[in-house]
């Protein structure tokens, strides 16, 4: 890893309050968090921003809580795992003053952790074989996540839906949405909010997709728990399905998901959480997309595939 040209100052002050030598710093990437590579000595890390990229907002899933609680509920979730997960625990690394979450003056908040080598199987050829294993993963993963009990985490329910939908509202007002798309989508939550179960709900990773996915050489394990919350065991599955959409690659990550121990899924709760994942795309990152220019086609796939088989009432999975 060759050293960043300039480090930014705010990433150079948030490096000084950890006990590293001569630490070396790549960016990563920029979604919910800024992501940094790094490394001092032999030792790599992650350091995580919670700066958004420019038009993503997580306001719908944190309400009015301060992100940095959530922040917090997510390093227990990870200190939990470290105790019974049978895969790699990216854990916290704590700064000089003892703390697990370093603040910006912008007041934003900053997090330390270990590195788990691998690539995510987004970037690998993405084949049944290599489902099939991340199915096995997600369900070795909820097994370890069985009876975790965390207060700081997202709960996947009504008011959140609510929340979406009246986000999705606000950018249909501004013209941010085509209306007709808006319109079809807020409808598509006032059914989902209907239909959704009200028990049940357990501590899932909520984002387990193909990139929060790395084939580490020896198993699939998953990272980033920063959006894990209470929700169905189908919401990560449906989470996996919505960045594939391929019929053959599905059924092959349900044959490893069964193969880890898990129940088959209730075909049924994955239309509802598919739709599900949907809505928080578009409520978190529309503005994202807008100013991407891929929003017209996200629109039309989206509709097409999802919320008008939703709203007809046909199956949004093949069956």
């Amino acid at each position: 890893m060759q050293k960043e040209k300039r480090i930014p100052d705010d990433v150079r002050e948030i490096l000084a309050q950890y006990p590293f030598r001569d630490p070396e710093i790549r960016f990563l990437r920029r979604n919910e968090n800024e992501v940094f590579a790094v490394r001092d000595g032999a030792e790599r890390f992650v350091l995580r921003i919670q700066r958004p990229a420019e038009g993503f907002s997580l306001r719908p899933l944190y309400g009015e809580t301060s992100p940095a609680v959530y922040l917090d509920g997510e390093l227990d979730l990870l200190e939990f795992l470290r105790e019974c997960a049978e895969f790699p625990v990216q854990q916290p690394v704590r700064n000089r003053m003892g703390g697990r979450i370093t603040s910006l003056p912008d007041g934003c908040a900053a997090s330390m952790l270990t590195w788990v080598e691998g690539r995510a199987i987004d970037q690998l050829p993405f084949d049944r074989e290599r489902c099939f294993r991340a199915g096995h993963a997600a369900a070795i993963m909820q097994s370890a996540l069985a009876g975790c009990q965390i207060p700081a985490r997202y709960t996947y329910d009504e008011k959140l839906l609510i929340r979406a939908g009246e986000e999705i509202a606000r950018a249909a007002d501004g013209g941010g949405l085509p209306g007709d798309f808006a319109f079809r989508a807020v409808k598509a939550i006032d059914r989902l909010t209907a239909r959704l179960p009200r028990d049940g709900n357990r501590m899932v990773h909520a984002d387990l997709t193909p990139s929060n996915l790395l084939d580490t050489g020896k198993g699939i394990v998953p990272v980033d728990f920063s959006l894990a919350g209470y929700s169905r065991p189908e919401m990560d599955i449906a989470a996996f399905f919505f960045c594939v959409g391929d019929k053959r690659l599905e059924k092959s990550f349900l044959s490893g998901y069964r193969s880890g121990g898990a129940e088959a899924p209730d075909r049924e709760l994955l239309d509802l959480f598919l739709v599900f994942q949907a809505v928080l795309y578009l409520a978190c990152q529309h503005e994202k997309y807008r100013r991407s220019g891929t929003l017209p086609s996200l629109c039309a796939d989206w509709d097409a595939r999802i919320f008008c088989p939703f709203l007809a009432g046909a199956a949004v999975l093949p069956r």
